[in-house]
């Protein structure tokens, strides 16, 4: 280690900014340990001697910010005086530069001021006010002194932001600084009274930056009065410069008169703002220039004056002022209505989009908006004409992948916004995009992009169409079929596609509508770029509108059987259409429906059986987990029953049991049949593919839809589900095998034919988990948090059924419930949260039935001390902190069930010494016992726990506390 010699320091700065990456690495960590030294103190003073080399003057500056910074303890308090004497004279020293040094010496007296504030130094600002203020600094210039001054006011809030204190004393500074902030802002008036801001002038540059500094600390906004109208001089004087000076200065307006203070005197405001109005008239003179920051900055302030003062603004209308919100509207319109594509030429439009929510939500929640309205109507109208063109798709140019992406969240706030639109005008947004609509059909072939944009719009408004519209809904879908499709750009008629969807619900109700949209959808399945569109919206029709699609059955079964055929779509979208077909084929006849399924689902299984005799290979797996995941969606949707119950009782009823209910006689299902002629090959399935994680998954989604749908239908297949979940998860465990488990065993497990197979599956499952930290392969290697996947979901399997039917699992003359009981004892002490509350979830159900089953009452008498143990263990740091909180629902269900033992496991475990950590007293650890069994809140004992967990760990009165412990004032 070199020694803290000029010479050194000298060396390593050079070395830190002048030679290579390893020797900067060298460098920088010997400079870093020097600043940590408690020498730092003493050596900095010679390194800021004038003689040395900017670099290093500025290291020295940077050493002695940061040591008073972080270090200040290290300060006697009787050294506090001889520190700001010399902090001052380096500031002087430095005056004329180098200006990173002054900066920083500037910043280290900011730091300094806060942290012996208010106690040692209680007048600290002004005394710095009057100190720099008067004449005897004759050395320095007034506009120099002037401009220091401003310096360190101006990072006086910034540190405070960024400086770790304690919250007491954060409190009182912030007080202190609060009671200043006037006469600081007296400051500023004054120098920009006294400055020529045309020219440009540093000090009006730093004087306004001072202010928006203080200005967040809030300041009654009649003390502000005069330095609104220099700030909009300020301005109005810069505008047509380079300057940065106006745009900081509207940055200050926008302070002033969006703080929550200025919302307390509501005519102050108003005056502020009819003062503020005349900067709108300066955007066409920025725009002139070239001068977009400030053109930006000034669409900002009226936005955030919208925001802030959204029902003062509107409240003016109704009186003298209504010039007011006349003048601030249209400027939010004017933004909106930007020239150029967003986001490759502008980007100020997408900043109005929360005004006009803001403004639609303050108008619907006034008594009197029936006044306001004629006011408001037109403004909206304006907007969404706007909105439409900002929407379109460029007409000249490509965007980049990340403009096509940040374009399409843009066109999704145009989507909400028209939603407001909507909220205000009603059905004046159809007639104005009707009208629209049948412009944009007489433009140019290649002007494509207003049709699109019309069409988009009309989507975006579905949901908030009421159900009866019947006069511009009906026209327009009449349109649609009148669209030349087969020259259309492809992104209006994707667009024409997915609009049909979302008004799915509406159409439910409008049938007759019908004879306009399936045509068109089902062309869209013929085409590759335009199914994706169309399968998502024949998806919703299907469901919203499935009685009333009988018309259409044979139309959409031949044209979806054709596509499925000839392989004219992708996977996702075949997989998609099933949903469909299902949805279709459940209104027909059952002759009709088996007929179907003859020529669209036998040869799907057919090829299944074809592929399970090849090789395998990426292509046969692609091919067979298509197939999979296509029958699994048919089996989602195709449900004659639920069906024929929603046609003649209007609902579907099911009982505790899942057994569906009502007077209607139960039709034979379909996926009966389909489940005859698939589950055979499931089982080669799961045996021939079980390492493959995608296609094992998409059998089990398989049968769990097939289950759901069938439900008690299902009885004659429980052996095979059996058989293929145990034969997948002797194999190989997964999630999937055990989400499936759940429903089947709850199902099946009621039905006394089929107890046996539950219990043995149950039972298998049990067997294979627990030894999950025995297998020394890829699923666990030894490790229970590789695998805490499947642990979650077979603690969340077993704590359900436990809850739901206890003796389900106590029947079972095999299983063991101490063994599980033990196993998750240990996963609690898992890094994995999800998992840590499947285990807390299974603790929870065992214990609330603990005292209606003795096997269970005898399992939490035994095991229960135990379990506290390992309780108080994670709280006392043996589990990650994250993991903490949910733990106390065990404790709670502990009080409530086994609170005599729970008193006496507690005391037993916090007498012994250093546990569950050597920090707490024996006083401390009685107390939280005593707490424990006292508190039957759950969210009290959540904090009980959390504060006992903190000191465990050592983690109270610690910087580490103090810094998560501040707030925000």
């Amino acid at each position: 280690m070199m020694e803290y010699s000029i010479a050194n320091f000298e060396q390593a700065v050079s070395q830190f900014y002048h030679t290579d990456a390893v020797l900067q690495a060298q460098a920088h960590q010997w400079l870093v340990v020097a600043q940590n030294s408690q020498n730092a103190w003493s050596f900095v003073w010679e390194l800021l001697q004038k003689e040395r080399s900017a670099e290093v003057q500025f290291f020295a500056a940077t050493t002695l910010h940061t040591k008073i910074m972080k270090a200040w303890s290290e300060v006697p308090a009787k050294e506090y005086g001889d520190l700001r004497k010399r902090l001052l004279e380096s500031i002087f020293s430095y005056a004329a530069g180098p200006k990173i040094v002054l900066n920083r010496l500037c910043i280290a007296l900011s730091a300094y001021i806060l942290q012996t504030t208010p106690s040692y130094w209680p007048n600290a600002i002004p005394e710095l006010l009057a100190m720099f203020q008067s004449t005897d600094l004759q050395t320095l210039t007034p506009e120099r002194r002037v401009w220091i001054l401003l310096e360190v006011l101006t990072v006086i809030p910034e540190e405070f932001d960024s400086m770790g204190m304690m919250k007491g004393h954060k409190t009182s500074v912030r007080h202190e600084l609060e009671k200043t902030t006037v006469p600081v802002l007296s400051l500023v008036q004054t120098v920009l009274a006294e400055s020529d801001s045309t020219n440009g002038s540093e000090v009006v540059s730093q004087a306004v930056r001072c202010a928006i500094a203080w200005l967040r600390f809030g300041v009654k906004p009649v003390e502000c009065d005069h330095l609104v109208t220099q700030l909009v001089s300020v301005v109005i004087a810069t505008c047509q410069s380079a300057s940065e000076t106006g745009e900081l200065s509207v940055e200050a307006l926008d302070q002033m008169i969006t703080h929550p203070e200025c919302s307390n005197y509501p005519t102050v405001a108003l005056n502020f703002i009819q003062r503020i109005l005349c900067l709108k008239d300066l955007i066409p003179q920025c725009q002139s220039v070239g001068n977009v920051e400030l053109i930006s900055s000034i669409y900002g302030l009226f936005i955030g004056i919208v925001e802030s003062h959204t029902q003062l603004i509107l409240r003016c209308f109704t009186n003298e002022m209504r010039q007011i919100p006349v003048q601030i509207f249209q400027t939010l319109l004017s933004c909106m209505n930007t020239p150029g594509q967003y986001p490759t030429e502008e980007k100020c439009s997408q900043s109005t989009f929360m005004s006009w929510y803001l403004l639609q939500d303050e108008l619907l929640r006034m008594n009197d908006r029936s006044v306001l309205l004629p006011y408001v109507i037109p403004i909206f109208k304006d907007l969404v004409l706007i909105l439409l063109r900002k929407c379109e798709y460029p007409r000249d140019m490509e965007l980049c992948a990340e403009d096509k992406e940040t374009f399409r969240w843009y066109r999704t706030d145009i989507a909400d916004t028209l939603v407001y639109c909507c909220n205000v005008l009603h059905d004046t947004v159809l007639e104005i995009l009707l009208s629209q609509l049948q412009l944009a059909m007489t433009s140019p072939e290649n002007a494509w992009q207003p049709l699109e944009s019309c069409l988009f719009a009309f989507a975006a408004i579905a949901e908030n169409t009421d159900e009866n519209e019947s006069q511009y809904l009906p026209p327009f879908f009449a349109v649609l079929p009148t669209l030349p499709f087969d020259s259309l750009h492809l992104y209006v008629a994707c667009t024409a596609m997915e609009l049909v969807g979302s008004y799915s619900n509406w159409l439910n109700y409008h049938p007759e509508l019908l004879t306009h949209v399936i045509p068109l959808l089902l062309m869209g399945l013929n085409n590759s770029e335009t199914a994706p569109s169309a399968t998502l919206s024949l998806k919703d029709i299907s469901k919203e509108c499935q009685l009333k699609l009988k018309p259409y059955s044979d139309l959409i079964l031949h044209t979806s059987r054709t596509v499925l055929n000839e392989g004219k779509i992708k996977q996702a979208e075949c997989i998609r259409l099933m949903y469909s077909i299902g949805n279709v084929l459940s209104v027909l006849p059952l002759e009709t429906i088996l007929h179907h399924l003859d020529t669209l689902i036998l040869p799907i299984i057919n090829q299944i059986k074809t592929l399970l005799e090849q090789d395998p290979t990426v292509a046969v797996r692609s091919d067979l987990l298509l197939r999979l995941r296509m029958i699994g969606m048919l089996f989602s949707s195709l449900d004659v029953q639920a069906c024929k119950l929603h046609n003649e009782e209007g609902g579907r009823q099911e009982t505790e049991t899942g057994e569906k209910t009502g007077d209607v006689e139960s039709p034979l299902q379909p996926v009966f049949l389909v489940m005859e002629h698939v589950i055979g090959p499931l089982s080669v399935v799961v045996d021939k593919w079980a390492n493959d994680l995608d296609i094992v998954p998409a059998v089990f989604t398989l049968l769990k839809n097939g289950l759901i749908t069938l439900l008690q239908d299902c009885m004659p297949f429980v052996p095979a589900m059996v058989d293929i979940i145990l034969s997948s998860y002797k194999k190989v465990p997964t999630t999937a095998a055990l989400e499936f488990a759940k429903p089947l065993s709850l199902l099946a497990g009621r039905n006394s034919a089929h107890t046996g197979h539950v219990h043995c599956l149950l039972m298998a499952l049990t067997v294979e988990t627990l030894g999950l930290e025995r297998r020394q392969d890829s699923i666990c290697n030894g490790d229970l948090s590789q695998c805490s996947d499947i642990v979650d979901k077979y603690l969340q399997l077993i704590a359900a059924i436990f809850r739901r039917d206890p003796l389900l699992l106590l029947h079972i003359q095999q299983f063991n419930i101490n063994e599980v009981f033990e196993f998750a004892m240990k996963i609690l002490l898992l890094p994995e949260l999800i998992t840590v509350k499947a285990a807390v979830f299974f603790f929870t159900a065992v214990i609330s039935h603990s005292r209606d089953h003795n096997l269970l009452l005898a399992c939490v008498q035994q095991y229960g001390e135990k379990l506290v143990e390992t309780l108080l263990a994670c709280i006392g740091g043996a589990a990650s902190r994250v993991n903490i909180e949910p733990l106390s629902d065990i404790l709670l269900e502990l009080n409530k069930k086994h609170s005599d033992n729970m008193s006496r496991w507690l005391t037993a475990h916090l007498s012994r010494a250093d546990f569950p950590s050597h920090r707490p007293s024996l006083q401390v650890k009685a107390h939280f016992a005593k707490t424990v069994v006292k508190h039957k809140n759950r969210h009290k004992l959540q904090e009980t726990v959390r504060d006992f967990s903190l000191v465990c760990r050592g983690l109270v009165n610690t910087e580490y506390a103090a810094s998560h412990s501040e707030t925000t004032e």
